[in-house]
């Protein structure tokens, strides 16, 4: 590839978000060549008259074994790629219906705690955002800019185990994370964030171990796997929580259809929850399913599918009437 299409490309991909970009510490960047000027290729042949509705498309039921160990997903409806976090290698991996896997784009090094990679979200200029456990000792918020350089980012606590990420319409960023004290006790918090180092707890009261968190309809929605509970809020104090549905062991959570929420379940299902607490199995006979992301154009659901043995995980695809 030439200097000058590999330019063209970047500026191109440059232009798939919808909005300015959110300010971003650029020390520690480890370069990703080609891995995003591949999806830049796509959205030009999408853009050149595919139809990405077609029969082509992967609708499901389908599972798809993943070299590695799925946890946060995100779909980019802009450039038709789903995007994986990867915490046994400690990286993001890249899905599309032409190509299946992409070139993994690789993050800082992870620590010796592990790579812990949680959730993963997606701003409007394309920036990926993924939180690092760290096992209360590394605890950090990682990112992916659009030319596919990446960083941590500063000043942050490195004792609060961050675990959910998401963003509203306005570009705000809410994460999840709990702390242990010296017995082991654990307080959960959910707080919003900036990627120059600005962290600000806006939910506490009554969480233990915050995991998924989503924006539905104006409220902030948070599942907490210690309690088991669904909680929700309104944004920006969220100064009272109020209590949505109990679901077994929930994980992460995205917006589905018509208002609904959906939330995996270690108990291997996806449940999707309306906003007045009834809920319905949106899919079952899953192993441990962690991240979900939902595809509005094409209606399907994708599932993170860990496997608690070790042994196989998969990428599930089912559809979404």
């Amino acid at each position: 590839m030439n200097l000058f299409r590999y330019a063209c490309i970047l500026a191109f991909l440059s232009l798939c978000g919808c909005g300015a970009s959110t300010s971003q510490n650029d020390s520690a960047v480890d370069a990703n060549d080609g891995a995003f000027a591949d999806l830049a290729e796509d959205v030009t042949a999408d853009a050149a008259g595919v139809d990405t509705t077609s029969a082509n498309v992967e609708h499901g039921p389908k599972a798809i074994p993943i070299d590695g160990d799925p946890n946060g997903l995100v779909w980019a409806d802009d450039i038709q790629t789903l995007f994986i976090a990867d915490d046994n290698n400690n990286r993001i991996l890249t899905w599309t219906d032409k190509g299946g896997f992409g070139t993994p784009i690789a993050l800082p090094t992870a620590p010796a705690s592990g790579a812990g990679l949680g959730g993963l979200a997606r701003l409007k200029d394309g920036t990926l955002v993924a939180p690092r456990f760290g096992m209360g000792m590394d605890g950090a918020i990682l990112f992916v800019k659009p030319n596919g350089t990446t960083g941590i980012v500063p000043a942050l606590d490195t004792m609060r185990r961050r675990i959910g990420v998401t963003v509203d319409d306005a570009g705000v960023i809410y994460d999840t994370f709990f702390t242990k004290n010296g017995t082991g006790a654990q307080t959960g918090s959910v707080a919003t964030l900036d990627l120059v180092g600005t962290e600000v707890q806006v939910a506490t009261n009554g969480l233990v171990k915050p995991v998924g968190v989503a924006i539905l309809g104006g409220k902030l929605y948070i599942s907490d796997q210690k309690t088991e509970k669904v909680w929700r809020c309104t944004p920006p104090d969220c100064a009272t929580l109020e209590h949505v549905a109990d679901v077994t062991s929930p994980d992460l959570m995205v917006p589905g259809p018509n208002g609904s929420l959906f939330v995996g379940s270690h108990a291997g299902t996806v449940i999707a929850l309306q906003p007045d607490g009834t809920s319905a199995v949106a899919a079952t006979g899953l192993q441990e399913p962690h991240g979900v992301a939902y595809d509005a154009a094409n209606k399907r659901l994708f599932v993170s599918d860990h496997d608690p043995n070790g042994k196989t995980n998969f990428l599930q695809i089912f559809p979404v009437n």
